[in-house]
């Protein structure tokens, strides 16, 4: 990698100071609502592309990337170069076994063929790489067609957990102070490769929306997902763009989706194709479009505040009226969850991170309760809800098969010297009253250890480990995971995922580590002590030396612990 002072300012925060703009381009009034999630099985025929949905949105998707290229030359940027194109591949919901055969929650691959499409006048070393936040990303790609699609436009599909990684320090980062990364991703750092991303324009139960610089998830191995992946995962994001972030952002809004990804979510009938050069900026026109105030955002208010926004960005198109989007919700104990759940007694409290203070465990309100839950928003609470939006999707759900359970998160609220939970009627309990209470109780969190061996179930980690958590809640409510089912019946889908594990080990083996060991903890990896001029720059890669014969038996242990 070179000189450890080698890219002190990265290549893409140069972009802030060239023009930044965001052109917002509205799809014809058609039907879009077929094949947004998966391509059809005459894909690249002259049938297909003589749709009219699928000419609408090439159309759409040209339109709009001309008339940015107008105002910005972008295209000169990428003519004869390497360019990577991020999709989001984080649940492909397409005939998984719920009660819909579609959900809005993957990039539309119509829209992302068009992108490739337009790419390709001006070079043909295109890798879509993509990580599915779980080592199934192959799968992902099978299941919507880009598998397909890349054989047809002759160009390359990558998988994030099947890469090499590549270890950074970011001296500047409030959170994020050590990273590791794909390697493709390296040479976006090095400005080697122009980077796409292409998100799908949806409400998220983590950071309230997801599009284009929240897709730098899944651009982190496996385990690094889950590196302060609590109440510092705004941080945490806003972190990654001192390293890398956008050179062009994207939004497939065709079919929108609202409600709790990554859960199933609802379709919005946007209609819509939003790209711009600030990733910031872009997200900031489309969460408007949504109908939410942008300042509500804390992911977009941390960007402000470390100056990755550019209050000079030209929006063209952006003053269409909003397109009211259904907002997560974020609350167990009220809501959504306690109107479908209503058998089982959620119970939330909490003290630190800014938790309101009750002076008595009676009379708390609910604003308050609610108030106690929102302390970790992107760790255990929106995990739980995720598992249990799962449920409310499934072929015919019925509330009356989850009864008496006890969902307990957070420390507790403490009033005192002793520690209280609240339910969804604001009624106060103690750890022993709750110690007490009849039906299954499932304890989520570090912040709940309290009760590990007094419960039927505890989820360590902050935040719990989303697979393990919702495998766990399966079994601990009698449920069985519609998506899981349906992906094992498919020999194809299980064939994949052994030739992932296969692809993983042949590398570790070899010495190249292809993920970090998995941490649940609340802590912040500082790296190494850092001099003062170090301190200065925004990134400093680091040599990972090989794997030793230790660490190599770890990591394959890992991966293949991943499959049970």
């Amino acid at each position: 990698m070179g000189s450890l002072l080698q890219g002190s300012v990265s290549p893409q925060l140069k972009n802030n100071r060239e023009k930044s703009c965001v052109i917002v381009s509205c799809a014809p009034e058609l039907d879009y609502s077929r094949d947004y999630v998966a391509l059809p099985k005459n894909y690249g025929t002259a049938a297909y592309f003589a749709r009219e949905d699928v000419q609408a949105i090439r159309d759409t998707v040209f339109c709009n990337l001309d008339d940015l290229n107008e105002q910005t030359g972008f295209s000169e940027k990428i003519r004869n170069r390497r360019v990577l194109i991020k999709p989001n591949f984080v649940g492909v919901y397409h005939k998984a076994g719920f009660r819909d055969d579609d959900y809005p929650e993957s990039t539309d691959p119509r829209v992302l063929d068009s992108i490739v499409e337009y790419v390709l006048q001006y070079t043909d070393d295109i890798i879509i790489v993509e990580g599915s936040g779980a080592p199934v990303t192959r799968v992902m790609a099978k299941i919507n067609g880009t598998d397909r699609l890349v054989k047809f436009r002759k160009i390359r599909f990558e998988a994030v957990e099947e890469q090499p990684v590549d270890r950074y320090l970011l001296p500047k980062a409030q959170v994020m102070k050590e990273v590791y990364i794909p390697s493709l991703f390296s040479e976006v750092v090095r400005g080697e490769a122009f980077y796409i991303s292409v998100p799908k324009m949806k409400t998220n139960l983590y950071t309230g929306v997801t599009l284009g610089f929240k897709n730098a998830m899944g651009s982190l191995s496996t385990h690094m997902r889950y590196r302060n992946h609590n109440y510092n995962i705004n941080k945490k994001l806003v972190d990654l763009l001192y390293l890398f972030k956008p050179d062009l952002t994207v939004i497939d809004g065709i079919i929108g989706g609202e409600g709790n990804t990554p859960a199933p979510l609802d379709p919005v009938d946007a209609r819509l194709i939003i790209s711009g050069t600030n990733s910031v900026e872009t997200d900031r026109v489309a969460t408007r479009i949504m109908g939410i105030d942008p300042s509500t955002i804390e992911l977009m208010n941390e960007a402000d505040k470390l100056g990755f926004n550019d209050p000079d960005t030209v929006v063209i198109g952006g003053d269409i009226d909003p397109i009211p989007w259904r907002k997560a919700d974020t609350s167990l104990i009220s809501g959504n969850m306690a109107e479908n759940f209503p058998h089982i007694r959620f119970l939330a409290g909490a003290t630190k991170n800014g938790a309101p203070k009750p002076d008595s465990p009676e009379n708390v309100d609910l604003k308050t309760i609610q108030a106690m839950e929102q302390v970790c928003p992107g760790g255990c609470l929106p995990s739980v809800i995720m598992t249990f939006e799962y449920y409310r999707y499934m072929k015919n759900f019925n509330p009356d098969r989850f009864r008496d359970a006890v969902v307990l998160i957070g420390a507790g609220s403490k009033i005192g010297e002793s520690y209280y939970y609240f339910d969804k009627e604001g009624k106060a309990y103690s750890r022993e009253e709750i110690k007490q209470l009849p039906g299954k109780k499932i304890a989520v969190g570090s912040c709940t250890s309290w009760m590990e061996g007094e419960t039927d179930y505890y989820f360590e980690g902050c935040t719990a480990h989303v697979l393990k958590l919702t495998q766990g809640l399966n079994r601990a409510l009698g449920v069985e995971n519609p998506m899981i089912k349906t992906f094992l019946k498919k020999p194809a889908y299980v064939l994949e995922i052994f030739k992932i594990m296969r692809r993983r080990i042949k590398l570790v083996r070899r010495g190249i580590p292809v993920d970090v060991d998995l941490c649940l903890e609340d802590k912040i990896f500082e790296g190494r002590n850092l001099t003062e001029e170090e301190k200065t720059l925004d990134y400093i890669p680091i040599d990972i030396p090989l794997l030793s014969k230790a660490d190599r038996k770890k990591q394959i242990k890992y991966i293949k612990d991943t499959l049970k």
